[in-house]
């Protein structure tokens, strides 16, 4: 009896020993046996590019990233996984979304190390990094993995901008094993293209490292000129310049003349320099201390003599001007401009449009010079005549008298 029993607990415990084994075995033979990918991180450029004579405006840019759509492997392109396939878990985040541009910015005058923008005669560039976190997203199996990255339009678009071609960039994540351990994935590679791909073919001709945008701008020359006979061109002549339907805090340089007025050509206790310079000034500033009571727009005074000219510069095409000389026809001008003829003083107000502006004003003043004997005059002018002729009299009657 005790030995069945006995027996009988060994085949029981063996039993139950294998079935614990075969237990065991069943989730080692069927699990997974890939170490998931960590993501890293993503970074891709915006630039600006804008005329050499421009400041950076005050402009911001947003982009988006969602999921791109799966493509089937051909004979020429590769299988491609959607951004939220089934082997994703968790999605990419900006660390930042915008990225804002302003007048303080760096610019360059020609490509830097690795930048892929592309630059024409006289322009310049600013340029802003945005990062794409994918240290939240894990892969768990090997592939190429597609993101689209959206840059933002406004409407409408910000004075001056151009937008890129393709608002649209693909991004596309590779993930494969590692070689130093064969059950381990990592993230080899990110590519990110130009387009909106819909394939899984490699082109190398449309890679890309971000988005361009383009700032373009014009200039606005003001000229003054002199004349008639009686025309001062070393007198200097007031102007007021207003710029208006401006992006505040937009930075104009402005070019000045070699030679400026002196204090003593001022007028209204202006100031010529000094910390509380408001005359001639060589930068302008949209919505600034100049003009505090305006948004967008800034006004500012200049003084300019015969043949001297100023130019504003980095004006876009919706930007408006109005340019007024101070009344000088009681000195004896007579004010026109190219712009305004019907008020030859003021241009009124202008829009800047998609050229380059070049106004002058002319002031003209004639005399009358005298061409006859004045009454005041003739008669100590007939008794000069008198005398001259009593003194040939003379002489010749002096002569006569010797010679007898």
């Amino acid at each position: 009896m005790k030995r069945t029993t006995l027996k009988t607990r060994l085949w029981v415990l063996a039993a139950t020993l294998l079935l614990l084994i075969s237990l065991l075995a069943l989730p080692v033979s069927a699990a997974n046996t890939n170490v998931a990918a960590p993501g890293g991180e993503f970074t891709f450029k915006k630039y600006l590019v804008m005329d050499e004579n421009a400041n950076v405006p005050n402009v911001s840019f947003s982009f988006s990233i969602a999921p791109g759509d799966a493509v089937d492997a051909t004979e020429s392109g590769q299988a491609i996984y959607a951004g939220n396939d089934s082997h994703v878990t968790g999605s990419p985040l900006f660390t930042v979304n915008s990225v804002t541009f302003s007048p303080t910015d760096k610019t360059w005058d020609s490509k830097q190390n690795d930048d892929t923008v592309t630059l024409e005669s006289n322009q310049k560039y600013a340029k802003k990094t945005l990062t794409l976190d994918f240290k939240r997203v894990s892969f768990s199996a090997p592939g190429i993995y597609r993101w689209v990255i959206t840059e933002s339009r406004a409407e409408p678009k910000p004075s001056g901008i151009d937008y890129d071609n393709s608002y649209e960039r693909t991004l596309d994540v590779f993930v494969k094993y590692s070689d130093t351990n064969e059950n381990q994935l990592e993230v080899s590679d990110y590519i990110l293209y130009n387009s909106k791909k819909t394939d899984g073919n490699s082109d190398a001709g449309s890679k890309d490292d971000g988005f361009t945008n383009t700032y373009t701008t014009y200039d606005l020359t003001l000229t003054k000129n002199v004349t008639g006979n009686q025309g001062d061109r070393d007198k200097f002549f007031k102007f007021t310049v207003v710029i208006s339907n401006a992006v505040p805090g937009t930075v104009y340089d402005v070019t000045l003349p070699s030679e400026g007025p002196d204090q003593t050509d001022l007028t209204d206790n202006e100031v010529l320099t000094g910390d509380g310079q408001n005359v001639n000034l060589d930068k302008l500033t949209v919505g600034s201390a100049q003009e505090p009571a305006t948004t967008g727009s800034v006004t500012a005074t200049y003084y300019l003599k015969h043949n001297q000219s100023i130019v504003i510069k980095g004006l876009t095409a919706d930007t408006k001007y109005t340019i007024t000389e101070t009344d000088y026809s009681s000195d004896g001008y007579t004010t026109t401009n190219t712009d305004d003829d019907t008020d030859g003083k003021t241009t009124t107000t202008k829009d800047m449009g998609t050229a380059d502006h070049t106004v002058t004003f002319t002031n003209h003043k004639q005399g009358t010079v005298p061409t006859g004997i004045l009454l005041e005059t003739a008669p100590y002018l007939i008794l000069g005549a008198v005398v001259v002729a009593g003194l040939v009299v003379l002489f010749a009657t002096r002569r006569r008298r010797t010679r007898e």
